[in-house]
């Protein structure tokens, strides 16, 4: 997954869960700072509509998520698990990543069962 630097000069929101930085000034400085080429000749106008007609086809989407939605990775995965699987406290106030020892977790394993939320 390539890091991205975002300049001190950026005055956008602190948190842009976008697949793009936000802006074409921004995404050219960075593609000129890490030496990333872009071959115009292979890019074609796209509309909105193009894009989710082909992840359609594709099988692989075919709906506009809003860049708003700030838990979009967990909310996507919320069938097979979310990125890194957490186990919440009973008051729902406590977070904690699951140990290697209870990997895998499958979804309606064990449901109900209560584990230690102690990480310490």
């Amino acid at each position: 997954m390539p890091v991205i630097v975002v300049p001190e000069s950026y005055d956008g929101p602190e948190m842009y869960l976008n697949a793009r930085c936000g802006d074409e000034v921004a995404d050219r400085a960075l593609m000129e700072q890490f030496n990333i080429k872009l071959d115009s000749r292979r890019m074609m106008p796209m509309s909105t509509r193009d894009v989710e007609e082909i992840a359609n086809f594709g099988r692989y989407g075919g709906y506009v998520t809003s860049r708003t939605l700030q838990d979009w990775v967990v909310s996507r995965q919320r069938a097979w698990g979310t990125p890194i699987p957490m186990i919440l406290s009973a008051d729902g106030k406590t977070a904690v990543p699951l140990t290697d020892e209870q990997l895998p977790l499958l979804q309606g394993q064990a449901p109900g069962t209560k584990v230690a939320c102690d990480r310490g």
